[in-house]
């Protein structure tokens, strides 16, 4: 869990325990899974090419997480308060991958092609129940321009 200060104190709490979960491997049972030949056909699969896997699921879920803490680093507002007329602040796949790699400097290197790919067909679900696209927490300035003159004239 994760806090986010303000002079007035903590206003957010910031849980990520799907994104940052490891998957850990327990020998014993990877070995026994795999004596288990019903389980796969005749196929046999190495249990070095399953660590791969779990390897890359573990480096698939570590860059989600880097990525969102960025995302709601930079778009904190519409997370607290959405009372403003657009609290969205454009924001663009560059900016949240040097702020990954300004904060997160071990692992893999974030470019904005990775950040465009990690976001696409992902969605959260905000505190008060709705789910946004994470596409939608991008906007351009003209996104943002539309939307306030959408609402003026409602």
């Amino acid at each position: 869990m994760s806090q986010c200060l303000t002079p007035q104190g903590v206003f957010c709490k910031l849980e990520f325990p799907k994104a940052a979960k490891k998957i850990n491997i327990d020998q014993s049972r990877l070995n026994q899974f795999l004596e288990n030949e019903k389980l796969f056909g005749k196929k046999k699969i190495s249990t070095k090419d399953l660590l791969i896997k779990i390897r890359l699921i573990n480096i698939r879920n570590s860059t989600t997480y880097k990525i969102l803490r960025g995302i709601i680093y930079f778009q904190k507002d519409f997370f607290i308060n959405r009372d403003g007329p657009y609290p969205l602040k454009v924001l663009s796949f560059l900016d949240v991958s040097k702020w990954v790699n300004d904060n997160f400097k071990n692992g893999l290197h974030i470019d904005i092609s990775r950040v465009s790919r990690t976001i696409n067909s992902k969605s959260i679900i905000t505190e008060h129940g709705h789910e946004i696209e994470l596409k939608e927490l991008f906007p351009s300035s003209r996104d943002i321009k539309k939307n306030i003159l959408r609402k003026s004239f409602i």
